[in-house]
């Protein structure tokens, strides 16, 4: 399998910028630090505004959404939640934190928010980010037979208390039968304890978190 050249696929580099006071004021400012990390992708949180999307355009970044964790929705309510942001919005590009559903709840999870979001927008490109070891409890099929639809592994554990190694995580979803050209690495900025900066060993495509990270380890 092949994937083009566009915004889940090889050579790019995304950054989640993190929601708080201020934030079109910071957005503004750490938009061109992160450029030299080879960053070609902005994430806005879901209170990112059309103002804030102007901002990542102008600095000559695609912007795309992440979605938070889901809390206790269902599906459905998940589902809901992100068209909305979407419309909100006005981006073509979503990322689903699936963190916080059971490892037995989890396949139903995504296939029916992924469904969900289906039957009003069939051709939004959706990324589901998941914490490393998920593999036997995702719908491979699912990554095979839907055109739009990735997945992003983090490369750490916990409370980004550990990190994991990006091969060993994206080839154990692959084992699990999820093709490979549709995994991503969200690359922690600062993991461990003590925390160690997880960049520049950034070999596959995927995403940074986040830039409050990046400021963190001194990186921007």
């Amino acid at each position: 399998m092949a994937i083009g050249p566009h915004v889940f696929g090889d050579g790019r580099l995304g950054c989640w910028f993190m929601a708080g006071e201020n934030f079109s004021d910071k957005l503004r400012h750490r938009l061109p630090l992160v450029r030299r990390l080879g960053v070609t992708d902005a994430f806005l949180p879901p209170s990112g505004t059309l103002a804030d999307k102007g901002l990542v355009k102008q600095a000559g970044y695609f912007p795309a959404l992440y979605e938070l964790p889901p809390h206790g929705m269902s599906a459905g309510q998940y589902a809901a939640q992100t068209i909305a942001d979407v419309d909100q919005l006005k981006v073509a590009v979503a990322e689903l934190n699936i963190e916080g559903v059971t490892d037995a709840a989890l396949e139903e999870f995504v296939r029916d928010t992924v469904s969900t979001i289906r039957k009003v927008k069939p051709s939004l490109r959706l990324r589901i980010n998941v914490v490393p070891y998920k593999g036997a409890y995702l719908p491979a099929d699912l990554f095979t037979s839907d055109a739009q639809l990735f997945l992003i592994v983090q490369n750490y554990l916990g409370n980004m208390d550990t990190r994991v190694a990006e091969d060993e995580a994206v080839r154990y979803l692959h084992d699990y039968g999820i093709p490979e050209a549709k995994i991503s690495v969200m690359y922690g900025a600062h993991v461990g304890a003590p925390r160690v900066a997880a960049l520049p060993m950034i070999r596959l495509r995927g995403s940074i978190y986040s830039d409050d990270l990046l400021a963190d380890a001194g990186l921007i």
